[in-house]
């Protein structure tokens, strides 16, 4: 089974990343083939201490680690505005593997001091991805119940035991730290009584449009807070794409080079929502590495381009001088697809 889990922590991982390494090593469900960060992704002349120090220097970026059942990615980016840091995965486990699975995503999110965490078949949680178009973790709300659930002391308060305990199907632990570990049926096939729970407790969008915890949720991100953020790399659409005439001659290469860097993360988006996802998703890898950013805007143009039947031009009635997609003699018509991207790099920060 190919299985995803998202861990949301409050710690600076970036600083951390030696800590996560001898973690992972430590494990005996998973170990390290490779090891890279996302800015220095070429180097592999670098050595793990260097890497790890990089890391600990850095105010926003990420790395990977590869092994034989998948891949393992740590995000952070700091400043007083941030808040949870990611750590993402997708690995192959076979099901005779789900308990000791369960014990490393328990184990992980200990130590990564987790708000929340959930992991499901890689199908279930890209559909609902897809469906919300961002992330399935907001301030006002859960989206849905998975196979594996954590709740961080915080939320595990708010989660309704008395309406849980004894339910067919779901089995619930308690942490020390006042967690709360919730399994729910199998992976890809939810408990019957699901539905029902996740509606009752009232904290899950899937199950309740209106949905919202029942008061506001307070979070200690002081540690990623009180750290310097990192400068801009989006200033003006200007200096992110240099001159327009340029910047379209170049969107071919460019396109390519991305849909490639795409397929190396086992991406390969279709659809402006899927493209989207993958954006966001991989937000700080793509402000972070040289060239990335112009290359993913010239690939979701692309994808709007032959979706509409347009054509790259630089605008001369409306935001006068940018690259824009708009169908020939028509520029009402144009599609701001630099912007597009921005906006949608700045709500996934």
């Amino acid at each position: 089974m190919r299985m995803t889990f998202v861990v949301y922590s409050r710690r600076p991982l970036g600083r951390l990343v030696d800590q996560f390494l001898q973690f992972v090593d430590s494990s005996a469900f998973i170990g390290i083939d490779r090891f890279w960060l996302r800015s220095r992704s070429s180097r592999a002349d670098l050595r793990r201490a260097e890497l790890c120090e990089l890391a600990r220097r850095s105010s926003n970026d990420g790395c990977t680690i590869q092994s034989g059942r998948g891949s393992i990615d740590l995000t952070w980016h700091y400043g007083p505005t941030r808040g949870v840091q990611h750590i993402n995965g997708l690995l192959s486990v076979d099901a005779r593997e789900l308990t000791e699975f369960q014990r490393f995503l328990t184990s992980l999110c200990g130590w990564a001091a987790a708000v929340y965490a959930y992991s499901d078949l890689r199908k279930v949680v890209d559909r609902d991805v897809i469906a919300v178009q961002g992330d399935l973790y907001r301030k006002e709300s859960f989206y849905s119940l998975y196979w594996y659930n954590y709740f961080g002391p915080e939320y595990a308060s708010i989660f309704r035991l008395d309406t849980s305990r004894n339910v067919e199907g779901i089995a619930i632990e308690e942490g020390t730290d006042k967690s709360l570990v919730v399994i729910n049926g199998s992976p890809g096939r939810p408990s019957s009584a699901a539905e029902e729970l996740g509606r009752l407790s009232g904290i899950f969008k899937k199950y309740s449009p209106y949905a919202r915890f029942p008061q506001p949720v307070e979070i200690d991100f002081s540690e990623v807070r009180n750290l310097p953020a990192p400068g801009s790399a989006m200033s003006t659409i200007g200096a992110i794409v240099g001159p327009a005439d340029s910047f379209i001659c170049s969107v071919g290469s460019r396109a390519a080079r991305f849909r490639a860097w795409a397929r190396s993360k086992g991406e390969e988006p279709r659809s402006e929502a899927e493209f989207v996802r993958v954006l966001r998703q991989y937000a700080h890898a793509i402000e972070e590495e040289e060239g990335l950013l112009q290359d993913g805007i010239a690939a979701y143009g692309e994808l709007v381009r032959e979706k509409m039947k347009g054509v790259w031009r630089k605008s001369r009635v409306f935001h006068h001088g940018e690259p824009v997609v708009a169908k020939p003699g028509k520029p009402w018509t144009s599609r701001r697809v630099v912007f597009e991207i921005l906006r949608a790099l700045k709500t996934a920060n």
